[in-house]
């Protein structure tokens, strides 16, 4: 089976109807997570915008460490994402780690001798000058600094996420989005859609997580890879095994939310192994060696998707892109 990527597919695999050549390019990571691999031989981009744009965003939206992050991306910028201080002051960190006040109505306090003040969070008090003197440049400015108040945060260096950096749980669309990305991937290499009708059903919504076999997995011996030092990448992993019968693809997204999606358990074809690696922050693919081998046996005796472990080895990998990151994490 030939790949990398002269991709065949003519339908698109989820209604089965012909592709146009001028199909537009579908990401096979998303790019709000920095997915840079497309095709337009996937998906067709009516199916795509309206049934999966809100997958995506989910999963977006759940991997928070992606807003850590600049990285080239086709349209538009990262949306940011809420961060709370620890006196519940709400800030947004937009892309590349850039923080900015949500702004919010000031409390009306009274000075010593009775006149109404303003009372803002702290280094909010020259934006609200600054845009009040724009709106009205009649105003004195020094009156307008005498009537605003700052109020000091104690925990403006820590900033608390909706999501707290944590593994994906009770998000049905987002595990939705980690099959759609093995799907593609597999579509991209020529696999016929019949190998995984049921991973279909499940991104279409149709059946729920209990009918496929996808989890976080961290699979540590089993795996050879080696990450760089400074490495921050996505990681694709595509394997047919004719003697276990198996057809499964790894997904690493930022070397943190690891998965395993199980495609077929009853796998007939040739032999098959692809793998695409891409760099977050240099925005390139990187050329290294990858295996991944795991036996019919093991996968059956896991729990999927969630396995006693997942925790430990998904904080560990946290800390590790933290120190890549120079972040304080706590946990």
């Amino acid at each position: 089976m030939k790949s990398k990527y002269n991709c065949t597919n003519t339908q698109c695999y989820i209604t089965d109807e012909p592709l146009s050549p001028n199909e537009t390019f579908e990401h096979i990571i998303p790019n709000a997570l920095g997915g840079f691999l497309k095709s337009n031989k996937l998906i067709l981009s009516r199916i795509n915008t309206g049934l999966f744009d809100k997958l995506y965003a989910e999963l977006a939206d759940r991997i928070e460490i992606a807003h850590l992050f600049k990285f080239k991306r086709d349209r538009g910028q990262q949306p940011p994402i809420k961060g709370t201080t620890k006196d519940g002051i709400e800030y947004l960190m937009h892309e590349g780690s850039k923080v900015s006040m949500l702004s919010r109505k000031p409390d009306e306090v009274q000075s010593e001798t009775g006149e109404p003040l303003l009372k803002f969070p702290l280094h909010q008090k020259q934006e609200i000058i600054a845009a009040r003197l724009k709106k009205n440049p009649k105003l004195n400015k020094e009156e307008l600094e005498k009537s605003i108040i700052e109020e000091h945060n104690e925990g403006l260096d820590t900033l608390y996420y909706k999501h707290n950096l944590n593994i994906i749980v009770n998000s049905f669309d987002s595990f939705r989005a980690v099959a759609k990305i093995a799907t593609n991937y597999a579509v991209l290499n020529n696999f016929n859609k019949t190998l995984f009708v049921d991973f279909i059903n499940f991104i279409k919504g149709e059946d729920n997580l209990h009918s496929i076999h996808l989890g976080y997995f961290y699979p540590k011996n089993f795996l050879n890879y080696e990450i760089g030092s400074k490495e921050v990448s996505h990681i694709l992993y595509l394997k047919a095994c004719n003697r276990e019968k198996l057809l499964y693809c790894y997904i690493e997204l930022f070397n943190l939310h690891c998965f395993i999606v199980i495609l077929n358990y009853d796998y007939h074809g040739e032999n098959f192994t692809v793998k695409y690696i891409w760099d977050v922050q240099a925005a390139r693919e990187l050329n290294k060696d990858i295996s991944l081998n795991v036996t019919s046996d093991f996968l059956a005796s896991r729990d999927y998707m969630y396995y006693p472990e997942v925790e430990k080895d998904y904080t560990e990998r946290l800390m590790r892109l933290a120190e890549v990151l120079n972040l304080r994490i706590k946990r």
